[in-house]
């Protein structure tokens, strides 16, 4: 794909179109479990990216994955549902506040606190598959979240990365994100043109919806495609890669 009107300075836009206007990014949280995490949020946090998740459980099972690794993990209740059983090996990285959630929905797994704007710590290790489902339109910096990720690839091992698509979502005019919380938001050519000089290589890169839908809805939308054309059915873009060969 071609980033049309992204060459001059486009690295330093994390490869988004020039008159796009980043919003500020909200502060790193280092404690406050209650106070973030309230019984809603949670509630929330099972349906927003399920999809997602339900990709990254197809390529456990295709690529007999033992190792996976979530960047962002949130309270980890769509790792507790579709991948732990799976998978024994789970490793969890998130800010500080999600660690009480995660030890009592994954006590098996661990955790590991982690300031994602500016993610220096080394787990040691590779791991088979590794997924970031929208977290870099939160970062001031995705692109050390981003090294974060290729870093803890496994030879041969597969991320799965997602975020909005802007088009799709806000519409072609979009200059800045409604969403309080996004610093930015990427659309299918920029976001591909981003992880690609970022170190990745993309091997897929697919429309979901971005929250959980019934499996009748589901069903249908298959069937019937003028549906999945819908915001509501394709306004999350995630993207399977590997680590870039060496140049």
């Amino acid at each position: 794909m071609s980033a049309p009107g992204l060459a001059a300075g486009a690295a330093e836009r994390f490869w988004i179109k020039p008159d796009y206007r980043a919003r500020a990014p909200h502060s790193f949280d280092a404690g406050g479990a209650e106070r973030y995490w309230t019984p809603e949020r949670i509630a929330r946090s099972h349906l927003h990216q399920h999809p997602v998740y339900a990709l990254c459980r197809r390529l456990l099972r295709a690529r007999g994955a033992q190792s996976f690794l979530d960047v962002g993990s949130g309270p980890g209740t769509k790792v507790a549902e579709l991948i732990a059983p799976l998978c024994g090996d789970v490793v969890l990285v998130d800010q500080p506040s999600s660690q009480p959630l995660v030890a009592r929905l994954l006590p098996g797994a661990r955790f590991v606190p982690a300031n994602l704007e500016a993610p220096e710590l080394s787990l040691g290790r590779g791991f088979d598959l590794v997924v970031c489902a929208d977290v870099l339109e939160h970062l001031a910096d995705p692109t050390r979240c981003v090294r974060f990720i290729r870093e803890h690839l496994a030879p041969g091992g597969r991320a799965v990365i997602s975020t909005p698509e802007r088009d799709r979502l806000r519409g072609r005019d979009c200059r800045e994100s409604p969403h309080p919380e996004h610093v930015r938001e990427w659309n299918a050519v920029e976001f591909r043109a981003f992880l690609e000089h970022s170190g990745l290589a993309v091997l897929r890169q697919r429309l979901l919806p971005p929250q959980r839908v019934g499996r009748c809805e589901g069903i249908a939308a298959q069937l019937f495609g003028g549906i999945a054309r819908r915001a509501r059915w394709s306004a999350c873009q995630a993207l399977v890669c590997r680590r870039a060969e060496a140049r």
